[in-house]
């Protein structure tokens, strides 16, 4: 079997989005603590950099990042490939 050499899938200058987000919201109650799921509208962005490889984790592997400008911030931060999708995809 042959392995197959890992491509890049975003370019810089594309439009991207952050893949579905869910968090728990904490709210205090009467008896305690509440956890309940909140859907957060996920931040949007544009790639500044061209792809990289980060250093291998425990397992070895070792996945592309990017750095995002995501829209109304002034820094851009690393994500993973994987955490991103094409704006126009749902």
């Amino acid at each position: 079997m042959i392995n197959k050499i890992p491509v890049p899938k975003y370019k810089k200058g594309d439009r991207v989005r952050e893949t579905h987000v869910l968090r728990l919201k904490t709210v205090k109650v009467n008896y305690g603590i509440s956890k309940t799921p909140q859907n957060i509208k996920p931040k949007r962005g544009v790639i500044v950099s061209d792809p990289y490889r980060d250093e291998p984790d425990k397992a070895g592997r070792r996945r592309f990042k990017y750095k995002v400008q995501w829209d109304g911030r002034s820094k851009h931060e690393p994500i993973y490939q994987s955490r991103i999708l094409p704006e126009e995809e749902s």
